[in-house]
């Protein structure tokens, strides 16, 4: 069976994805959203990537689609399944053997000035989270009113394990890759976007979005998505 395997970025669950599923059912694409281990210290990128293949199930075709953070697991996840192809959807594109850490400080460009300026939360386990009002404003910005409040009360503490490992690749795998990166991100600038493509040979679309398309624009997603699943073929 196939389906796309939907990757959520820091902060998040498997609810963000809701209103994108209900849109790519509607085309009669199936999909499987998973809640990554953003509340677990000791979760690494392996860790991570356990989760996407336990939430594979039976399915013996998959396109892993992953947003922001879950870039950086992505590739990893997708080796293992022997995926049919890769979504980088206003991703961090791990480069091998280096941390997301270690390339934000090489690369600031991969994050935005509101970004770096924004207020966080601080817990005591090492943990972030971020206040509604910055969530509304940095992630949800060209979301319908409703949809940014009820968003933005959901997001969760997040470790950052994930960011600060090096990644495990050698090389990025030989799994077509596909990028959308988004006009009007106040998280994640194009930088870090353009340099992965250029990496990976893979063709980088802009999207007229903020950082959440699957919350502003659902509808249109679910459309490129369909297509991109239509495209992209499996691995020989």
């Amino acid at each position: 069976m196939s389906a796309l395997l939907l990757l959520h970025a820091a902060w998040h669950g498997a609810w963000c994805w809701n209103p994108l599923q209900e849109e790519l059912a509607s085309l009669g694409v199936e999909s499987v959203a998973m809640d990554l281990p953003a509340d677990d210290p000791g979760a690494g990128i392996d860790r991570y990537a356990d989760a996407v293949v336990e939430a594979a199930g039976g399915h013996d075709d998959v396109l892993v689609v992953a947003h922001s953070l879950a870039g950086l697991v992505a590739p990893v996840a997708a080796e293992r399944l022997d995926a049919r192809g890769i979504v980088m959807l206003a991703a961090l594109w791990p480069r091998p053997g280096h941390s997301a850490r270690e390339q934000a400080r090489h690369h600031p460009g991969i994050y935005t000035e509101a970004y770096r300026q924004a207020p966080k939360l601080r817990y005591a386990d090492g943990s972030t989270g971020m206040a509604p009002e910055v969530a509304r404003d940095l992630l949800y910005q060209d979301c319908e009113p409703a949809v940014a409040l009820a968003a933005a009360a959901r997001l969760r503490p997040q470790h950052w394990g994930i960011w600060s490992e090096p990644s495990p690749l050698v090389d990025w795998p030989s799994i077509p890759t596909v990028g959308y990166a988004c006009e009007h991100d106040r998280m994640l600038g194009g930088e870090g976007m353009l340099l992965g493509a250029e990496r990976t040979a893979a063709p980088l679309t802009w999207l007229d979005s903020g950082h959440s398309p699957m919350l502003s624009m659902p509808g249109q997603l679910a459309q490129v998505l369909a297509g991109v699943t239509r495209e992209l073929t499996r691995p020989s």
